[in-house]
């Protein structure tokens, strides 16, 4: 086991070992990276992150873990980790740093002899530090600027169709639809129906969180990950809010498995804003 050490004189206790580091908060420093490594604090977002210090390979190996579990969504093993990204690293180490990841919270071992798989911590840690830009397909682009002409009823639709997942668009009412909860049903996640009937759990939440997700939200896309006062635990919601000019703002929640395509959900939140405003 590496050393361990504790320094007392300074605006947090550092508590180092084998690549992690556990801040403990004195106060609040502002994020920052030294030492190629990166270092967090807790936002008071809705992804409500803990302090920490991941190192950079180990935050690279989530990231691709994470990102192939959503392509598909079975157990990621260290050989096809190495083999499919061409890692410059054996299996062995991946091996390593999965048992670290583990220990750690980011990931989990569904059955002895399986791979991994993300946990809600290691979602809300790639949402917040490994999302990458994605670039919006110029036919998807023309699909949604379409979608401004008409009402919102067809917005949420196309965003619906585009990205899989289901939509609900919501005024400072609390009134709402929703589109594409079917295209939510056929996958796997929900296919119980305790599950299903938090989804619609879920949507009823947002009528009564109607006020405190307008004055929560602010220009960028909002991600919901494990938030207590979302009634649905196996459920990721993305949302932005709209202000249109001349017209009433509006928010769009968009509501997917943990394991939804967050950079490409991305792209298309904040597309939307930018046609509309």
């Amino acid at each position: 086991m590496g050393r361990v050490l504790i320094r007392k004189n300074s605006q947090v206790n550092r508590l180092s070992l084998r690549g992690f580091m556990i801040l403990i908060p004195l106060s609040l420093p502002p994020p920052r990276r030294r030492g190629g490594a990166i270092f967090m604090r807790d936002p008071s977002t809705s992804l409500g992150m803990t302090m920490y210090m991941l190192n950079q390979r180990r935050a690279h190996i989530l990231g691709l873990l994470i990102r192939d579990y959503i392509e598909n969504p079975r157990p990621v093993g260290s050989s096809s980790l190495v083999r499919k990204h061409n890692l410059q690293i054996s299996p062995a180490t991946v091996r390593s740093d999965f048992a670290s990841l583990e220990q750690n919270g980011f990931i989990t071992q569904p059955h002895t002899s399986a791979g991994r798989v993300p946990t809600v911590r290691g979602y809300k840690y790639f949402v917040q530090y490994l999302v990458r830009e994605s670039a919006l397909a110029k036919r998807q682009a023309a699909q949604l600027k379409s979608a401004r002409e008409n009402n919102r009823r067809l917005l949420a639709q196309q965003l619906s169709d585009l990205s899989g997942e289901s939509i609900a668009l919501v005024d400072k009412d609390g009134r709402y639809f929703v589109s594409g909860l079917s295209q939510l049903f056929n996958k796997p996640e929900f296919n119980d129906e305790t599950t299903r009937s938090s989804v619609g759990e879920l949507f009823d939440q947002f009528e009564n969180m109607a006020n405190d997700l307008f004055a929560q939200m602010n220009n960028d896309v909002e991600t919901f990950i494990g938030d207590k006062r979302l009634p649905a635990p196996k459920c990721a919601v993305m949302g932005i809010k709209v202000n249109p000019q001349s017209r009433e703002p509006f928010l769009i929640m968009m509501c997917g498995p943990l394991r939804m395509n967050y950079e490409a959900n991305r792209a298309l939140l904040q597309h939307i804003k930018k046609i509309y405003e």
